[in-house]
C-alpha cells in the first residue's frame, strides 16, 4: 500500500474517531436534551415534523409527535392524521354547530406552548362557556406560513371542513414571507402581481436535493445536528441582517412606501375573501401591533373585515402586556399571550352581535 493511500485512510480514520468521540460526548451529557434545534428541522421541511407538499411547500406531517424541551419548561407538539395541531374534526359539521377555522403561522400554531393553551383553544373554551357546545374553532396555523400560503393552505384543505367563519392571524413578517419564493432554505409558492393579475409561481413547489443520507444523519446525529444548526444560522445571518433593516423601516412607517408590499398583500387577501365568500362563509382579520398602521390599510383597500387585539383586549391584560412573549429564543406568545388574543376575538364577537 503506498504512502499516499495509507496517509488518506488515516486521515479518514481520524475524523470518523474525532465524529465519534464527539457524538459520545454529546450523547453522554445528555447535550441533546438542553439544546433548541430551531433550523435543522426546517431545510426542505421534508424532516421530522414537517412533509413536502407540492403546492404549500411544507405542511405539518400528518401524525407526527414529539415532546420539545424549551428553557420554560416542556411542550408535546402532536399533530392529528390530517396534519393539524388539534383534535381530529370530521369534513362534514354537525349543523346545530357554528364552525371557525384559524388561519396562522407559527403563533396560530401555538410555537412554544401545550395544545390547549393556544389561543383556538382559549377561544373554543370561551364560546362553548357561554354557548354550551355550539362552537368548534379548528386551529389550521403552521409553522412558517405567510399570507400567500394561508390562502393556498385554505382553497386547498381548510374549505373542506365548510368553516362558517374564517379566522386570519395577520402580523408584518406573514406579509414579508410572501414576497419569497424560500424561506430558511425551503422552496416555497410565491404570487406575484404582472398587469394588475395575480399570478402564482414555483408551483409544483421544487423538492430540491436533501439526500437521504443526510435525513438519516439528523435523525440519529445529535452531533451532526449541532453542527447543522451553527452552519444554517452562520449562512442565514447576512439574510437576515437585509431582512431586519427591511422589517424595522417597515415596522415604523405610518404608511409603506413600498407599493410591491401594499399591492401584492391587498392581491392576496382579495383573492382569499373571494374564496371565503364564494364557500358561503366569511373572512375576518386581527392584527396586534400598533406600531403598523398600514397592515390596517391593507386590509382597508382588500375590503375584508379587521380589528386590532388590543383595542379589544381587557384593560388586565394590557397591563400586563410584558408577560404576551416567551423571552427569545422562543420570542411568541405565551399562554398568557393566547388567552390575551382569545379573549381579545371573543370581546370584538360580542361587541358585533351587541351592536347588530
Amino acid at each position: 500500500m503506498s504512502q499516499k493511500l495509507t496517509g488518506i485512510y488515516l486521515a479518514v480514520g481520524a475524523i470518523v474517531l474525532v465524529l465519534g468521540s464527539c457524538e459520545a460526548v454529546f450523547r453522554i451529557l445528555e447535550i441533546n436534551e438542553k439544546l433548541i434545534f430551531q433550523l435543522t428541522s426546517q431545510p426542505e421541511r421534508t424532516v421530522g415534523k414537517y412533509v413536502y407538499d407540492d403546492t404549500l411547500g411544507w405542511r405539518h406531517r400528518p401524525g407526527f409527535s414529539t415532546m420539545i424541551q424549551w428553557p420554560h419548561g416542556e411542550t408535546l407538539e402532536k399533530i392529528n392524521s390530517r396534519g393539524w395541531r388539534d383534535r381530529n374534526f370530521p369534513f362534514k359539521k354537525d349543523s346545530s354547530r357554528y364552525r371557525i377555522a384559524v388561519l396562522g403561522c407559527s403563533f396560530a400554531y401555538g410555537y412554544g406552548v401545550e395544545m390547549h393553551e393556544t389561543f383556538s383553544k382559549q377561544l373554543e373554551a370561551l364560546f362553548n362557556k357561554e354557548y354550551p357546545g355550539r362552537f368548534e374553532v379548528i386551529n389550521f396555523g403552521v409553522n412558517g406560513y405567510g399570507i400567500g400560503q394561508m390562502a393556498l393552505a385554505y382553497e386547498k384543505y381548510v374549505r373542506k371542513y365548510k368553516p362558517d367563519l374564517v379566522i386570519l392571524q395577520y402580523g408584518w413578517f406573514n406579509t414579508l414571507r410572501a414576497l419569497y419564493d424560500s424561506m430558511w432554505f425551503s422552496p416555497k409558492p410565491a404570487f406575484v402581481l404582472e398587469e394588475g393579475q395575480l399570478r402564482l409561481t414555483n408551483v409544483p413547489v421544487p423538492q430540491g436535493n436533501f439526500r437521504w443520507i443526510e435525513k438519516v444523519f439528523l435523525r440519529n446525529s445529535v452531533f451532526y445536528r449541532f453542527l447543522r444548526e451553527k452552519m444554517l444560522v452562520y449562512l442565514q445571518g447576512d439574510k437576515n441582517k437585509e431582512l431586519a433593516k427591511r422589517i424595522a423601516l417597515l415596522r415604523s412607517q405610518t404608511e409603506v412606501q413600498d407599493s410591491k408590499i401594499v399591492d401584492l398583500s391587498t392581491a392576496i387577501f382579495r383573492r382569499l375573501h373571494h374564496s371565503v365568500q364564494l364557500d358561503g362563509s366569511d373572512l375576518l382579520v386581527f392584527i396586534w401591533e400598533p406600531e403598523a398602521p398600514w397592515l390596517k390599510k391593507i386590509c382597508e383597500r382588500a375590503g375584508v373585515k379587521f380589528f386590532n387585539l388590543n383595542k379589544e383586549a381587557d384593560h388586565r391584560f394590557l397591563a400586563r402586556q410584558d408577560e404576551f412573549t416567551y423571552q427569545p429564543p422562543v420570542s411568541h406568545w405565551s399562554p398568557f399571550g393566547h388567552s390575551f388574543v382569545a379573549h381579545s376575538i371573543f370581546n370584538y364577537w360580542k361587541r358585533i352581535l351587541s351592536n347588530n
